[in-house]
């Protein structure tokens, strides 16, 4: 789904959207090009932080102040919803709900201006006044399936929130939005890419004959670049397409050419050309040639919503430009004002042009003077009375300054009326007869073959079942244009949404028109009845299905295709992408006769094909037509929960554990749809007690005891009715010791029959979860239960140091302990021990720090820290009895408070500051001793250190990084690494990876003292020691002087094998041990075994040191 975003944000415009508590969000997401920003805070500090030298900032406090371009990234709107005053917390109940109104009120314009087109990004808050039920009363006005709000930090769903989910308005993510913009944008910056091209655009003037190119400067058209583009080459070809992703870009095409032009969709010829196009496209060139004459009135495009106006008017204007005669200007704002000087002198009013016509007429001007007979301007207005107004100012207006341009707009309605001479004298009543007009009607005969390539070329539809929709509904020509919407809604879901939205404003209008003729449901029952009316003769016969009757074709009846539980299993497998065991199929259907396999193995809609170790498996042709069946058949959400069930009781009892591929298909089937997943949880979730029973079925009545099987009933049992806070709490009581009981009893088993050590340690972290949910249940604070807890857990995460899984069911214990404790001294020494066990993961674990169910646990840890109470007595009460557990809070939270992260270094001198501080309360001689038993405390004082002496994180991206340590640092740093190796690796090592670092970080400080000798014993000792397996040791630190450069060493080269690209040198400083290097690295073709170096620098990994050449100008 975030690919998905993250490709919508290039197209669409975007809104950020965040509570009063918006300093966490870094200035990445703040200063990236949003189209606005709404804000529940009143002050202006935000605007401040949001002002670049790319745009400018306006806030909105009222409804009033909102401007018809609203989404103007130049002139960024940021719209506080409470306005000036946030509300008080002394309000009675009246002023909150007037305060939340009025909020409501203006995210309600904010919402009907993306309505359209658009997304809204929000950072997750709820505070006073606005609660998710006000955010849902704005955002419900959104229309439905379009996804078109993302809510980050999502961390607590209520009813408000899945309303929208459910509806298909907002995505939810447990993740925070800075995750999502370091995975994806921050690296990116889609404004400046276009400057970086070059400093000119290319265009055709006059070059209708020769293709010679003008060249104009990119700079002469920021004034108007905000509301209006010129064609240009390297605009039109800026997009290359690969082969394999034109179904990709042709859905992109549809959907986004709503809001605005894709230009590369023209040269890929993505779209239908209209019968009126023709007449259109003469008409355009009537006008141009015409410039000049004073008869000659501009064009308006007349059409219905559907019609394809946009589409079409994009459509002439790259062939326009094509021709390479005229340039051609498009303006895709329908709000922007153009208002002249002109026009307020003649109302007696001393005002200036507004900028938008002054710097469109500064361009048409412009490119008259590099020669450009006339200037063709596109105004996508799809206009009432009211824009056409607009179109004839503008138009008049520019051919008061002498302009030679031709001006052709869209309008939605026409007005039949005949034509009076009164109307020259009314503006009001004869807007139609100052514009030539061009219908734009559809006729369907003519665009047959079009949607018929477009099915099969860009939709990739089999052939069959194009020719099979297009012969049922040719017929109907009224239908037709339905049709091809609606075979875009069939197909949406699978393929990429918002189709439906193309050539349509919105999804109301369109619903109209298609009610009176095709109901969404009965085409998708139609067209899939079509496709299956030739197997059906075939299967009836085999005695598979029942007959199909059709009822009334003009009422659009549902059709009835099969009946038998045989066809829905499959269907269901196959919805999931799912294939069924051949025999277990047929173990389903009940018998084994020749004939019925015979017509399955023949017939078009089944596919029957071997896996990689040849068994047979059957499914449906696609998920799309597995999903069209089981909508065809109003297979409802219990009935599929129905088919797994019967699937479980058909399940063969022989066999290995865990070996039979209908164990793990039906594992998988449940896990998909079970509690833990966020897409079909609210679709089955009222259905889960199905599973529950057939799950306890098969182990208790059939004897089947599959672990896989297994874990994912005492899942059930936990989230389903264990989590379930509408239940009685002796009923999740007895549900979560039923859980506990089947995972021991398991786990019993497991020391006979030898199951996988994955499928055990996924079992004990499932019973570590119900414990934990059963002791919150209990309200009791089990010290014993807690530490068995952490020994299992720890076991996993030794097997599997990846298992993001129990990292987290570890961390959840250690917030619920530090929940239920209730004395205070206790409290502190639990906030110590989870905040240093979740530090050193994030630190020495980054493939399990990035999970985020791992980020969201960290992110309570860290709440649960900033409220935490220390007090001096506190303190010196835990140092008098041997514990540095209050001193390390206490640290924390005033590195936590300056926003000190150990893994993006120093910022700025508060910074620094709070680093010093910290600093001498660990150098404070009455609680040294203790600080150096305190693995927390020595792993903080380690990192505070290393930022103190050489501000840049001890970890940071890439390879090769740069160190500006003295050597008095270097010592200092190899004294804490040597007291933590002392003290504490011999405990963690093998879990958590930090005894490892730990030893890394000795070399490297034995290095940088020179030491040389004694840093590659400790590498060598990790070595033996290491779990990295065969992946690339990437290369961390490089030997660098207190200045930051690269120590230089001189070096004698050994054997260079060409084919591997690695050699080996020889350095007087590191004895006889060779120091390896890749060839590539040493910066220079000579390679010969013996050449001498001065200038080889040194790499240190996890296991060895490398040899380079000029690391520096890499980095550069």
């Amino acid at each position: 789904m975030q690919i998905e975003l993250f490709t919508r944000m290039q197209y669409e415009p975007s809104i950020l959207m965040l509570g009063k508590k918006y300093r966490r969000i870094t200035s990445d997401i703040l200063e990236y090009s949003w189209n606005a920003v709404i804000t529940t805070a009143c002050e202006l500090e935000l605007s401040t932080t949001l002002r670049t030298d790319k745009r400018f900032v306006k806030d909105v406090f009222s409804e009033d102040n909102m401007h018809a371009n609203l989404l103007n990234k130049k002139n960024l709107h940021v719209i506080h919803l409470f306005g000036e005053n946030y509300p008080e917390e002394s309000l009675d109940e009246i002023e909150r709900e007037d305060k939340s109104d009025y909020a409501v009120r203006m995210l309600s314009h904010v919402v009907e201006a993306i309505k359209r087109n658009g997304l809204i990004l929000i950072d997750d808050f709820e505070e006073c006044c606005f609660s998710h039920k006000e955010l849902r009363k704005a955002l419900r006005l959104l229309y439905s399936n379009q996804k078109q709000v993302h809510i980050f930090n999502c961390s607590h769903k209520d009813i408000y929130l899945s309303s929208l989910e459910e509806q298909g308005i907002a995505v939810l993510y447990e993740e925070s939005i800075q995750d999502f913009f370091e995975k994806y944008l921050i690296e990116d910056d889609f404004e400046e890419d276009t400057y970086k091209a070059g400093k000119n655009i290319s265009l055709y003037i006059n070059a209708e004959n020769n293709w010679k190119t003008t060249l104009l400067e990119k700079k002469l058209l920021l004034e108007t670049e905000s509301f209006a583009t010129l064609l240009n080459i390297e605009l039109l070809n800026e997009v290359r397409i690969p082969e394999n992703m034109y179904k990709d870009y042709f859905y992109m095409f549809l959907k986004n050419s709503v809001r605005e032009p894709q230009w590369y969709g023209y040269k890929y010829e993505f779209n239908i050309h209209r019968a009126y196009e023709k007449d259109l496209y003469k008409k355009v060139k009537d006008g141009l040639d015409g410039t000049g004459n004073p008869e000659n009135k501009p064009l308006m495009v007349v059409g219905q919503t559907g019609t394809g106006k946009s589409i079409a008017l994009a459509a002439i204007a790259h062939r326009i430009f094509n021709e390479k005669k005229y340039p051609v200007i498009h303006v895709n704002d329908p709000d922007v004002y153009f208002y002249s000087s002109t026009e307020y002198k003649q109302k007696m009013v001393n005002k200036k042009g507004s900028p938008a016509f002054n710097a469109l007429d500064a361009l048409v001007e412009r490119l008259e003077n590099m020669g450009a007979k006339a200037v063709l301007i596109m105004w996508d207005t799809s206009s009432f009375s009211a824009g056409r107004r607009k179109v004839l100012s503008l138009y008049r207006a520019l051919l008061s300054r002498g302009r030679k341009v031709y001006l052709v707009c869209t309008a939605y309605e026409t007005n039949n009326r005949q034509y009076t001479v009164e109307d020259d004298f009314d503006e009001e009543r004869g807007f139609d007869n100052k514009f030539v007009e061009c219908k734009a009607t559809v006729r369907i005969s003519s665009e047959i073959d079009q949607i018929k390539k477009i099915l099969l070329d860009k939709c990739e539809m089999p052939k069959d079942a194009v020719d099979k929709i297009l012969n049922y509904y040719v017929k109907d020509n009224d239908n037709y244009l339905s049709l091809f919407y609606q075979a875009f809604e069939i197909l949406r879901s699978d393929l990429s949404q918002g189709v439906f939205r193309e050539a349509n404003h919105n999804l109301n209008e369109l619903d109209n028109i298609v009610a009176d003729e095709i109901e969404t449901k009965n085409v998708a029952a139609n067209v899939f009845a079509v496709a299956l009316k030739n197997v059906e003769k075939e299967l009836v016969e085999a005695g598979i299905i029942d007959g199909v009757s059709f009822e009334d074709e003009n009422n659009h009846s549902q059709t009835s295709v099969a009946k038998d539980l045989f066809i829905k299993c499959i269907a269901v497998c196959s919805k999931f992408k799912l294939k069924m065991p051949y025999d277990f199929a047929l173990r389903i259907l009940g018998t084994y006769n020749e004939k019925i396999i015979r017509v399955l193995t023949q017939s078009t809609f089944f596919v029957i094909s071997n896996d990689t170790y040849g068994n047979y498996e059957i499914s449906l042709r696609t998920p799309l037509e597995a999903l069209m069946y089981l909508n065809a058949k109003e297979v409802t959400p219990k009935e599929e929960i129905n088919c797994i069930v019967q699937m479980l009781n058909n399940m063969n009892p022989s066999g290995d554990y865990g070996q039979q591929k209908e164990v793990r298909l039906c594992e998988r089937l449940i896990r998909i749809i079970g509690p833990n997943s966020n897409t079909y949880r609210f679709t089955y979730k009222n259905e889960y007690e199905g599973i529950i029973k057939a799950l306890n079925k098969l182990r208790i009545e059939s004897g089947i005891w599959e672990p896989i099987l297994i874990s994912q009933e005492i899942t059930y049992l936990r989230e389903c009715i264990g989590a379930d806070e509408n239940r009685p709490d002796s009923e999740r009581i007895e549900a979560l010791k039923e859980a506990i009981k089947i995972a021991d009893e398991v786990l019993a088993r497991c020391e006979y029959d030898g199951i996988s050590m994955g499928t055990r340690n996924a079992i004990k972290v499932e019973s570590a979860n119900s414990k934990l949910l059963l002791c919150n249940l209990n309200n009791s604070n089990d010290a014993l239960l807690y530490k068995e807890l952490r020994r299992d857990l720890r076991e996993v995460i030794k097997y599997d140091s990846l298992d993001y899984h129990a990292y987290v069911t570890l961390l959840k214990g250690s917030i619920s302990e530090y929940n239920n404790e209730r004395d205070s001294i206790k409290k502190i020494e639990l906030m110590e021990s989870m905040c240093a066990l979740a530090d050193e993961i994030i630190f020495d674990n980054p493939d399990v720090a990035s999970n985020e169910y791992f980020q969201r646990k960290v992110t309570e840890i860290y709440s649960l820290m900033k409220d935490a109470s220390v007090v001096q007595a506190y303190i010196d009460e835990l140092v008098a009895n041997g514990s540095a557990a209050g001193l390390y809070v206490k640290a924390r939270k005033q590195l936590m408070h300056y926003e000190v992260d150990f893994k993006k270094g120093l910022l700025y001198q508060v910074q620094e500051d709070a680093c010093k501080s910290v600093y001498m309360l660990y150098s404070d001689v009455k609680y040294r001793s203790v600080m150096q038993e305190s693995e927390p405390c020595q792993y903080m004082l380690l990192n505070i250190v290393w930022l103190l002496n050489n501000k840049n994180p001890m970890y940071a991206e890439g390879e090769c990084w740069l160190t500006h340590i003295s050597e008095e640092g270097w010592r200092e740093l190899l004294n804490i690494t040597n007291n933590y190796i002392l003290r504490f690796c011999s405990k963690t090592e093998d879990v958590y990876q930090s005894g490892k670092n730990m030893r890394y970080l000795k070399a490297l400080c034995l290095a940088e003292l020179k030491m040389y000798s004694e840093s590659l014993t400790i590498l060598k000792s990790i070595e033996e020691d290491s779990s990295l397996g065969i992946k690339r040791v990437f290369t961390k630190h490089m030997l660098c002087e207190a200045d930051g450069t690269t120590r230089k060493f001189s070096g004698r080269l050994g054997k260079y094998d060409e084919v591997r690209r690695s050699g080996e040198v020889f350095i007087e400083e590191f004895g006889k041990t060779p120091i390896y290097y890749h060839g590539p690295h040493m910066r220079t073709a000579n390679l010969t075994e013996g050449t001498v170096f001065n200038d080889i620098e040194i790499g240190y990994s996890n296991i060895a040191p490398k040899a380079f050449r000029n690391v520096e100008d890499v980095e550069k």
